[in-house]
């Protein structure tokens, strides 16, 4: 069964901000295997919200190299705040925008690359897969981003919020709105 809502508990997103900053510190001291190891645990984030920025696979992929590479020159100046991916995807979402003031332009992103992120899930079956893929592609581009950072990154509303200059009440409405139309949109088998 298709499941689309991501909750967190505050225990795990605590234990891997907690990890994140300790990478972040050894980072700061040049530690190239520290590097390694928080670009496995953060690409997929840094990928996921570049790609709901700039629509664009190659695009997404170019931004978060540059991510990283802003991250190993910027982590000295890193602050803990107890939010470091909130601090990573702030140099995300700064290098998106540059790139799509440069570019003049917005791309149309497709419900395939928002559905790459469960392509490594096992526990996502083709056919859900498939599925979910071709019920996306109705959602509004708004609406898109906003789901793919919440059930695929698993970005909770505020964090969203934030990211996208809105409020979380306008995130939690629009959430549950392209919810509704997927659940429509399946149950109607009109894909």
């Amino acid at each position: 069964m298709l499941l689309l809502t991501v909750e967190a508990g505050d225990e795990p997103g605590r234990e891997r901000s907690h990890e994140i900053d300790g990478l972040l510190a050894l980072v700061a001291r040049g530690s190239r295997e520290a590097f390694s190891t928080l670009y496995e645990r953060t690409r997929s984030d840094v990928f996921g919200f570049a790609l709901s920025m700039v629509r664009s696979r190659t695009e997404a992929e170019d931004i978060s190299h540059d991510v990283y590479l802003r991250i190993w020159t910027a982590a000295p100046n890193y602050k803990s705040s107890g939010k470091p991916i909130a601090w990573i995807l702030t140099i995300t979402k700064n290098l998106a925008l540059m790139r799509l003031r440069e570019q003049g332009r917005v791309s149309d992103t497709t419900a395939q690359e928002a559905m790459m992120f469960l392509a490594d899930d096992p526990g996502v079956s083709p056919e859900d897969r498939h599925l979910l893929s071709q019920a996306l592609k109705e959602l509004p581009p708004e609406e898109l981003q906003i789901v793919t950072l919440h059930a695929v990154s698993g970005f909770g509303h505020g964090e969203i919020a934030s990211m996208m200059g809105m409020n979380g009440a306008t995130v939690r409405t629009k959430y549950r709105r392209a919810l509704a139309k997927l659940k429509r949109i399946i149950e109607a088998g009109s894909i």
